[in-house]
């Protein structure tokens, strides 16, 4: 019934798609204007180690942490990029294996409060291979990854500047993502 207390509890869903692409815009405009922020550039040369999360065929594919050489990188947004690139692989110890498809490119970074948002390339879903647990690897290195670059508690995975419901139908992408643990316990399943 219009007007009973039932029906408002519920907005209707062409309500709830006007929201969503309302959020979507304000995310992305304030992500715009917070490229600039200080937790993304750095003032002098960001270098040392740089460490990635890759899983371990001889350790049941559990995420183990990298450490490589990295030269001296510009800024963080540079570092990023460079942790997108390596975890294309290939890596030198043939127990480590890829993560991230090759050709994946990161489109953009930015930082709003504790979150740091990525937009990666559209190569992330069409090259993929699927499944449940190459999925959760993918997004685990990934979060994993940036996060351990210092800059913020979670991490947030736009394609082409675009919400993206899940990776092959297994992780949700339409929130922040913290930290995974080395192995999935449950991979969630976003509902249809």
């Amino acid at each position: 019934m219009i007007g009973s207390p039932a029906a408002s509890k519920f907005p209707s869903p062409a309500f709830s798609m006007s929201r969503f692409v309302i959020r979507t815009v304000a995310i992305l405009l304030v992500a715009s204007a917070a490229s600039f922020s200080p937790g993304l550039r750095a003032a002098e040369p960001v270098g040392g180690p740089l460490r990635i999360y890759v899983p371990r065929r001889d350790q049941g594919y559990a995420l183990v942490p990298l450490d490589t050489v990295a030269a001296e990188l510009e800024t963080r947004r540079d570092r990023i990029k460079e942790i997108v690139r390596r975890l294309q692989g290939p890596f030198e110890d043939p127990q480590l294996v890829p993560t991230v498809p090759e050709g994946v490119e990161l489109r953009a970074v930015y930082q709003v409060g504790d979150v740091v948002i990525l937009d990666l390339s559209r190569d992330l879903i069409s090259r993929h291979p699927g499944g449940r647990s190459a999925a959760w690897t993918t997004v685990a290195s990934l979060v994993n990854s940036v996060l351990d670059q210092g800059m913020g508690q979670h991490v947030r995975i736009l394609i082409e500047g675009e919400d993206r419901a899940a990776l092959a139908e297994v992780i949700d992408l339409t929130r922040p993502l913290g930290r995974f643990p080395d192995r999935p316990q449950s991979i969630p399943i976003p509902e249809k």
